[in-house]
């Protein structure tokens, strides 16, 4: 790893990075996230209470369930914007047309991914807001740096946990069995009913969400909540089986949504971009009460502008606390 730093506000740039390089993300409200260049780790607001399935540093290279945004390109075919599908990692791994960078600063975090081979770059930011929001979010940038027109067909995908650490091991698909998903024309809101372990069954009062939209405000077109759904039988979240053609995501849905594991699959528009354009989208990846009203969340970011802002508060408020 080389790094950098850019000025003298602790900002650094790294290339040649690993993927067990974790950055913490975080705000004193009680959101901790962690993120590493290939967008693994997990997102948090207690041990009782992941967002995404917790990891260690271990299963940062053993686990296939990053935070990705995915591009099906019309003659082309499938194409993840952090890197994560079979194929490009196989050509990463063989030094094969693909650059990688990391540009990092007080709880803020920007992978840089060049594919040369498909013509496409991708910039993805992520961040915690400074306020008292449980959210993290990401800013999703795709470029067409090819010479040739190119067709995108975009979906997120980002698995949702809704539980405890010790879940992991510890009744992991009973607890699946009382998940609760709602959909909603922003994304998808997971509730499990109830909390349970060994010492006993407490009703659970929290709920999970993927929402997005494009850079403009715009809503996802269709939604795909059921995690099994999105990869198929014989499907990975490295190669999820209903992107693989570009078909519309109603055709993997099922009428029952109950007991199951859940994604944030949320496909938006299709979309045109000539040789330099870019188009952008924004996640947003978090936790609230039940009786907390999720528009609230939304209305505050739900535009590139709004992002942004949020962006330079977080930064000027970090700066200050650490006295820079």
């Amino acid at each position: 790893m080389n790094f950098n730093f850019t000025d003298d506000m602790a900002s650094f740039e790294c290339t040649r990075v690993s993927r067990d390089l974790y950055f913490p993300l975080c705000n004193e409200t009680g959101m901790m996230s962690s993120i590493t260049p290939y967008l693994h780790g997990d997102s948090k607001t207690s041990n009782k209470s992941f967002i995404l399935p917790p990891v260690t540093i271990e299963d940062l290279h053993n686990t296939r369930s990053p935070r990705n945004f995915w591009f099906y390109i019309k003659g082309k075919g499938l194409w993840s914007a952090t890197g994560n599908s079979l194929p490009q990692a196989l050509r990463e791994l063989e030094g094969k047309s693909i650059e990688r960078k990391v540009k990092a600063g007080l709880l803020w975090h920007l992978v840089e991914y060049t594919d040369k081979a498909f013509g496409l770059k991708s910039e993805i930011l992520s961040f915690v807001p400074s306020d008292n929001n449980y959210v993290e979010i990401m800013y999703v940038k795709v470029k067409n740096i090819g010479n040739e027109k190119l067709d995108f067909i975009p979906t997120s995908a980002i698995q949702l946990y809704g539980r405890s650490a010790e879940n992991i091991r510890d009744h992991r698909h009973v607890i699946s069995l009382v998940n609760r998903v709602k959909e909603i024309d922003e994304g998808v809101i997971l509730k499990p009913l109830i909390i349970f372990d060994e010492r006993g069954h407490t009703p659970n009062t929290l709920e999970y969400y993927v929402l997005g939209f494009e850079d403009n405000g715009d809503k996802p077109v269709e939604k795909l909540p059921l995690l099994h759904s999105f990869i198929g039988k014989n499907g990975t979240l490295e190669w999820p089986e209903a992107l693989l053609k570009g078909e519309s995501l109603s055709k993997f849905k099922q009428e029952r949504t109950d007991g199951q594991e859940v994604i944030g699959a949320l496909r938006f528009k299709d979309f045109t971009l000539s040789p330099q354009e870019e188009k952008a989208f924004i996640i947003l990846i978090g936790i609230k009460e039940e009786n907390e009203d999720i528009f609230s969340i939304i209305n505050k970011y739900n535009s590139k502008e709004k992002v942004l802002t949020s962006l330079e508060e977080n930064k000027k408020f970090w700066q200050k606390r650490a006295n820079l």
